[in-house]
């Protein structure tokens, strides 16, 4: 209805492996499309994580490049990446109607905002369009100790009650986090800087 859009998000499974071979991709993509057509939706997005070597990072971007040729230019066709795995290929950003950018976590110096913005403007100077990338902010907290998170409902309901701050004492264990302040110094930098938004 209006202007949203309901996309079907498909991440895990085999997918370097299917990635790796062009027979797989391209039926991946004819399965894909059967599945959008025949439940409605407006489009699909891409959560794979992550790509970690050139090989790697052509395979998911010729993935990207069949399943855009496949879809058609009027299906909507995302992904999610993240600062330490975002360089696919021109043509695969191309073809992509924007880039949902996990700017957050799990380590503890994804958080603070000049980090973000550090984030943002590497992806901008590798060549993705801001008004391609809509950049990630937390709400949850963590340890930066295997992947230890906790959302920020639960903070709140812990005692949480400061919420400028960006750290919290939680069960005995101090959490990074992104209070109400620094999210929205974060939301400021994407609206004036002309990026896609925030999620």
């Amino acid at each position: 209805q209006g202007d949203r859009r309901l996309r079907l998000g498909i991440a895990g499974g085999e997918w370097k492996k299917m990635m790796a071979d062009a027979t797989a991709r391209t039926r991946f993509a004819s399965e894909v499309k059967k599945i959008i057509e025949q439940y409605d939706f407006d489009g699909v997005d891409f959560d794979f994580e992550w790509p970690t070597n050139t090989n790697e990072f052509n395979n998911y971007s010729a993935t990207v490049i069949q399943m855009r040729s496949t879809l058609g230019k009027y299906v909507y066709f995302t992904a999610s990446l993240h600062p330490v795995s975002f360089k696919i290929s021109p043509e695969a950003i191309d073809a992509l109607d924007f880039i949902s950018y996990q700017c957050y976590g799990p380590a503890v110096m994804r958080f603070p905002y000049e980090q973000f913005v550090k984030d943002a403007e590497m992806a901008v100077e590798y060549g993705i369009p801001a008004d391609k990338l809509v950049l990630g902010v937390p709400f949850i907290g963590t340890t930066g100790v295997n992947g230890e998170q906790v959302s920020y409902s639960d903070f709140i309901n812990g005692g949480l009650s400061d919420v400028a701050l960006d750290e919290f004492t939680y069960n005995g264990k101090t959490y990074t986090l992104n209070g109400q302040n620094t999210i929205r110094k974060k939301a400021k930098y994407a609206c004036e800087e002309g990026y896609r938004g925030i999620m």
